[in-house]
């Protein structure tokens, strides 16, 4: 049975802007502890930011959380704090860390045959790292425009490659980090890579969009299987992904009299829809919604919601890495 609604609940919902990732659990899962035994998580960019905190909150439920980060070293130090938190706490869940980059399509088919050697299911895929706002225009070790690749052609692949195991685990759900920065830019379908003109906004909106229109489209893909897709914007954090926007422009952007602006949540607040789409099985049947503040929102540009844009995307997508990933009939479990 659920727990108690969290405190000041906005009026029709549930959960509101400042609920956390604890509240959520709370009631989600009926009680203060537990909940998420023999469930395995994986997380990119786990080892820091907002998916650290995911891993914590999952990890001191009971669950197998498994962290993606660049640095394995650094992977595996957090990753083993996670653990000794959560065994602090009474739970049987642990952290382990693997190593993935998503700017490289070879770093991704890596990473994929090394989860693959151990064996373990995926109840929830969560793609949450990323970058944003580059000043200037970089590209990829395959040649995609930076955030495009490392947002969205990476976690497409990772998630594609993953997602005999996730379909074997269901009932599972694949989470797609978002943000409500989706709004600063569609899709740009005749300029993708931004070859004739960039701006770090515009890039980072169209990376954004494409992340909702992946989780709408492999939703319709996958439907029957058990297996759910969502996208979800967390809220405005202070973490690490605002690391390459100049200091003034944080400053400008983010901040008043030297206090993060009275939007800004904190990261305690920032993982509660990522608790959200894990857990709340009000979700069962939603798959391909886009959630905000733990709860379903519609809060997204026109393209945003436009089905034939996700299917050109997945098209787009396929033929820039040289695959052909199509899912729909390809598990036999359609109704």
């Amino acid at each position: 049975m659920p727990g108690p609604a969290p405190d000041d609940a906005r009026v029709g919902g549930r959960y509101h802007y400042r609920t956390t990732a604890e509240e959520v659990l709370n009631y989600e899962l009926g009680a203060p502890t537990g909940g998420l035994e023999g469930k395995v998580i994986l997380i990119s960019g786990g080892n820091s930011g907002l998916g650290k905190e995911a891993a914590r909150v999952f990890a001191k439920r009971g669950a197998k959380v498994v962290i993606t980060a660049r640095n394995i070293t650094e992977g595996q130090e957090i990753a083993a704090q996670l653990s000794s938190e959560a065994q602090a706490a009474g739970s049987s869940g642990s952290a382990i860390a693997m190593k993935l980059k998503l700017d490289c399509l070879n770093g991704v088919r890596e990473f994929v045959k090394e989860y693959e050697a151990t064996g373990l299911p995926i109840h929830y895929l969560i793609n949450n790292a990323g970058i944003m706002n580059l000043p200037q225009r970089e590209v990829t070790k395959d040649g995609f425009e930076k955030q495009f690749g490392v947002n969205h052609v990476g976690p497409f692949l990772l998630t594609n490659l993953l997602l005999p195991i996730v379909v074997k685990s269901a009932p599972a759900r694949i989470v797609v980090v978002s943000s409500i920065a989706h709004v600063r830019g569609p899709v740009v379908f005749d300029d993708i890579h931004f070859e004739k003109s960039y701006e770090g906004w515009t890039a980072y909106g169209q990376s954004k969009t494409a992340n909702i229109l992946f989780a709408m489209e492999l939703n319709r893909q996958l439907k029957g299987t058990g297996v759910e897709a969502f996208s979800l914007h967390p809220g405005a954090i202070l973490t690490g992904l605002q690391r390459y926007m100049p200091e003034q422009e944080q400053r400008e952007l983010f901040f008043e009299e030297g206090q993060p602006k009275f939007w800004f949540k904190d990261i305690y607040e920032g993982t509660a829809t990522h608790a959200y789409a894990v857990t709340a099985k009000e979700l069962e049947g939603q798959g391909g919604a886009y959630l905000e503040d733990a709860g379903v929102t519609e809060g997204r540009h026109e393209q945003a919601k436009d089905a034939e844009a996700a299917k050109r995307l997945w098209k787009v997508t396929n033929e820039l890495i040289k695959e052909d990933f199509q899912w729909e009939g390809k598990f036999g479990k359609e109704a």
